[in-house]
């Protein structure tokens, strides 16, 4: 066998296909593989049980992965049905994940995000028909199959896929740039029932190197400078308008910023006379 697929992916795909599951088909007996595998719930409804972990109820949209040596239990209740993708695979990169405790035995079952789970499934049932039918370079498209998968799977739950990302991105720049201003906290400027402050400051980290509130401290830093050289605002009207209720942090933070205070700044560049009345003051 050759050995380039492993190469290219560290992942070998040993088996794949569909399958309807009932509650005469489902297994009877505690099973355990000496590989890795993946099985996807593409509809219905079941339970899963392992060693490693009690019984989880799992759901159309779900996945979990059985690892090799842990004894395992699954399928749908009575008077139900489900259907799944499942793949048998080994290799480094599926070691290494495990390693990593990016795949985790005692946290097999993972749900995807909804913006995930059409390609996701997409994915895998171009895998399960590449394997049935071996079709020309099966094994390096399988891997390749697979190795997408892996890499959604091991998002965040409800990470939104990388174009979204990008669209998102855009969308909550131009809600900083509105809140320059506002003195509430930044995840007080987020209103979505799609994703969690917590996901988008996930994602605009991994976006921009910057968490959102970096990004919002530069934007209100650059827009002081550009007041102290060419408003005729008083330190005190500019820390206010940019949301800091105390102009002592703020001379903190633009200090930070820029190596100088905001007194300093202005007067290093002579925009403003010396003899300006008081209003330019702190």
């Amino acid at each position: 066998m050759s050995l380039d697929h492993r190469i290219q992916t560290g992942l070998e795909i040993l088996a794949a296909g569909r399958k309807t599951q009932t509650v005469r088909s489902r297994l009877k007996r505690w099973r355990t593989l000496n590989t890795f595998a993946l099985v996807y719930i593409c509809e219905g409804i079941g339970s899963f049980e392992s060693n490693d972990t009690a019984e989880i109820q799992v759901k159309a949209g779900d996945c979990f992965f059985l690892f090799p040596g842990v004894s395992h239990i699954y399928g749908p209740p009575a008077d139900s049905i489900w259907k799944e993708i499942w793949v048998l695979f080994s290799g480094p990169l599926a070691e290494y994940l495990e390693k990593e405790k990016i795949l985790h035995p005692a946290h097999p079952v993972l749900s995807l995000h909804a913006t995930r789970r059409s390609e996701f499934q997409r994915n895998l049932e171009s895998l399960a028909d590449q394997y049935r039918y071996r079709t020309r370079d099966y094994r390096i498209n399988c891997s390749t199959l697979l190795y997408s998968s892996l890499l959604q799977s091991s998002l965040p739950v409800d990470s939104p896929l990388p174009a979204e990302g990008s669209r998102l991105l855009d969308e909550m720049k131009q809600i900083l740039h509105r809140n320059m201003g506002n003195s509430s906290r930044i995840s007080a400027y987020f209103h979505t029932e799609r994703y969690s402050y917590n996901t988008l400051r996930m994602e605009f980290q991994a976006l921009t190197d910057q968490s959102p509130g970096q990004y919002l401290n530069e934007l209100r830093m650059h827009h002081a400078e550009e007041q102290l050289l060419w408003s005729g605002l008083s330190i005190i009207e500019i820390s206010r308008g940019l949301g800091f209720s105390d102009s002592r942090y703020f001379s903190r933070a633009f200090r930070k910023y820029s190596g100088t205070s905001p007194r300093e700044f202005r007067k290093r560049y002579h925009l403003i006379r010396d003899d300006q009345p008081d209003q330019f003051s702190q």
